[in-house]
């Protein structure tokens, strides 16, 4: 079973849920700063590896190629994905920025490629996401946590669950 801890924090007006680590979203402590000297919204350009191109911050206007750190192991970013910049002791790197999705699940909880409908939104579910498929049952109410795009596509799920 994969264990699933989620903690939801606010960082100005983005509502952003913890990161997803070691198969499972990892509960940040209190003492780990939020503020806006530590994170900035970013948008990747793209993705190669372990490593993202992102641009349009006040951080950075120019494009800056950095290493990810907190997505599940086989990640995809895609162009258009909406991520932090995460300022650390000696460098940067870009972590996910999520957003909880509630509601019903329509369709299937497998790990490839394919979109599902949970409440009245179309989610987008990898081969990384991180499924908690014991609890995970028609009928009942999930949250999943999702990476928005500003292109345009369906956000991507990087954890689901039921509630």
């Amino acid at each position: 079973m994969t264990q699933i801890n989620r903690r939801v924090f606010v960082t100005g007006s983005v509502v952003a849920a913890a990161a997803v680590t070691g198969g499972g979203l990892a509960a940040r402590t209190a003492l780990e700063p939020a503020g806006p000297a530590s994170r900035h919204v970013a948008t990747v350009v793209a993705h190669e590896g372990a490593f993202a191109t992102v641009t349009g911050t006040a951080f950075t206007d120019a494009p800056r190629r950095l290493a990810l750190k907190g997505f599940p192991i086989g990640w995809k970013l895609r162009r258009g994905d909406t991520v932090f910049i995460r300022e650390g002791a000696d460098s940067h790197f870009v972590e996910p920025l999520s957003a909880p999705v509630i509601g019903e699940v329509e369709g299937p909880l497998t790990r490839d490629d394919h979109h599902v409908s949970i409440g009245n939104t179309t989610i987008t579910i990898q081969e990384a996401t991180v499924i908690d498929h014991e609890s995970s049952t028609a009928g009942r109410r999930h949250v999943a946590h999702c990476i928005s795009n500003q292109n345009g596509l369906a956000s991507a799920c990087l954890a689901i669950r039921s509630v």
